[in-house]
């Protein structure tokens, strides 16, 4: 796993910046839960997903996917995220 870069919250009432978010290497995806309580960030260089809880702020632990993942979609109930990743054949 490659240096973490950050995401970055921003309080759209607001529109000011909060603390940036550890996740894994290059984040180009991301999708969150319908309950808005957890974002999921798909990182490119690292070929994981980390989940964010949104009520703190806070990254959990990086979840391993295959590789480079690019797309993130959750299904309607919340219960399943699915990865697509560029980089594996099928």
């Amino acid at each position: 796993m490659g240096p973490t870069t950050p995401v970055t919250p921003i309080r759209v009432s607001t529109h000011t910046a909060g603390p940036a978010i550890p996740v894994g290497g290059f984040p180009n995806s991301a999708a969150i839960i319908p309950n808005g309580k957890t974002l999921y960030v798909g990182n490119l260089n690292d070929a994981t997903v980390t989940p964010i809880h949104v009520p703190t702020n806070t990254a959990g632990p990086p979840i391993p996917v295959g590789n480079r993942p690019v797309a993130i979609v959750v299904t309607p109930n919340g219960r399943i995220v699915y990865v697509s990743n560029q980089g594996d054949d099928p």
